[in-house]
């Protein structure tokens, strides 16, 4: 099987997705900003990458992924402008690669 990138792997939709796609076989590694998000991806079957979505050097990085799941995004009120801007528009055009 292929390798897939996943970003969002900690949240709710990110972390089923690893843990289905490494149940059915496939290669997954998951962009995670700390620690506990490599913990928590690494106990689901994917290996990590640290890393923001919003920043480019973790897209650099990838090579021939088979697809890309993009889940990360900023879902609550609490943030200003900005940050959902540089996250859910930002990180997304990274996915873009």
């Amino acid at each position: 099987m292929g390798y897939v990138f996943v970003t969002g792997g900690t949240g709710l939709v990110g972390s089923h997705v690893i843990s289905l796609l490494a149940k059915s076989g496939y290669n997954v590694q998951a962009l995670v900003r700390d620690d506990s998000g490599v913990a928590l991806v690494e106990s689901l079957g994917a290996s990590a990458i640290k890393g923001r979505v919003e920043d480019e050097e973790p897209w650099l990085s990838l090579q021939k992924a088979q697809a890309i799941v993009h889940a990360a995004a900023l879902v609550t009120q609490q943030r200003s402008w900005g940050s959902f801007q540089s996250v859910n528009i930002q990180g997304t055009k990274h996915a873009d690669y």
